[in-house]
């Protein structure tokens, strides 16, 4: 992802995932939009349950996967 992506662009992207598809953010990145603490984690877990997503942590990364609808 760009280095400038902003939340309202990240927002576009997630609302437009297809079912059980994943977009993979850097965490530096995912830190700067949502915080690096507790609250910045909580924030980041309401996104993306906003956006029907779950999300994964890896070291340098994190996926939001879009959750499949029934």
């Amino acid at each position: 992802m760009d280095a400038g992506f902003t939340l309202p662009g990240l927002q576009l992207l997630l609302d437009d995932l297809p079912d059980g598809r994943r977009l993979a953010m850097a965490r530096r990145q995912v830190e700067a939009l949502f915080g690096p603490n507790d609250a910045g984690t909580e924030r980041l877990l309401r996104f993306a349950n906003g956006h029907d997503c779950i999300i994964a942590h890896a070291d340098s990364s994190v996926v939001f996967e879009k959750r499949t609808r029934q």
